[in-house]
């Protein structure tokens, strides 16, 4: 519980940082508003109160992102409100996320008790092959360096050039994809996609690839359509 709180503390200042800076989507802002006092709420264990603001974030945005329907799920989970809880299990199920193993028999024993929902997502599996086969790239002579980045160095500036130019072309022609695009199956545990790692790789700063796109406009544009959330946008912004 206290790692989750601390957790929660950092999502709250990165989320706050990025939209004191780059947000200017009313909607969005109302939003994640609502976000960061349920995410509050949680830190003093107010639960109740908290899912009055997740609750009343998710009427003001439709595509609410992954990890807050998986907070918001932990919170009914705490309050032992299951079938709920359920209803955004099921949704993050739809979306592929990788739940950790025996979460669902640990977490809802009596599962079948409750309503099921038909999946409806339609992804861009096109899309989603296109950008696993660009992190393919970008992660091959990393893997081979075996974390002497230096031995590859020529090498991993090449691929990081071709992986990141291609990036930026995708994402001007399809628009800066999230999970209702893609799913989850591409993406960690805390919800963070693989093609974020290309972008990560254009670190202004990088000893062993300098810098060859600058993403920050993209990412900007998607933290104000929704498609990314402000502490990944804060986080990939302060690299760019």
């Amino acid at each position: 519980m206290k790692s989750f709180i601390a957790l929660v503390f950092l999502l709250v200042y990165t989320s706050f940082h990025c939209q004191n800076n780059e947000l200017t989507n009313k909607k969005l802002i109302s939003y994640y508003e609502d976000i960061n006092s349920a995410e509050d709420k949680i830190a003093t264990n107010e639960l109740d109160s908290a899912d009055f603001y997740y609750q009343k974030a998710f009427k003001t945005f439709k595509e609410p992102h992954a990890n807050d329907l998986y907070n918001h799920m932990k919170v009914l989970l705490n309050k032992k409100n299951h079938e709920n809880a359920f209803k955004h299990y099921q949704s993050l199920d739809c979306m592929k996320y990788k739940f950790e193993e025996n979460f669902l028999s640990s977490h809802f024993p009596n599962s079948e008790q409750y309503k099921k929902l038909k999946c409806k997502n339609k992804f861009d599996d096109h899309y989603l092959k296109e950008l696993d086969s660009l992190f393919t790239i970008d992660q091959h002579y990393r893997k081979l360096s075996g974390g002497n980045y230096a031995k590859f160095k020529k090498e991993i500036t090449k691929n990081d050039s071709i992986a990141s130019t291609n990036l930026l072309s995708m994402i001007q022609k399809k628009g800066f994809p999230n999970e209702y695009d893609l799913g989850l199956g591409s993406a960690n545990l805390v919800f963070f996609q693989n093609f974020y790692f290309i972008i990560w790789h254009q670190l202004a700063t990088n000893l062993y690839s300098p810098q060859v796109v600058n993403f920050s406009e993209e990412i900007k544009k998607a933290l104000n359509k929704g498609k990314i959330t402000p502490e990944n946008a804060a986080f990939l912004l302060d690299l760019n």
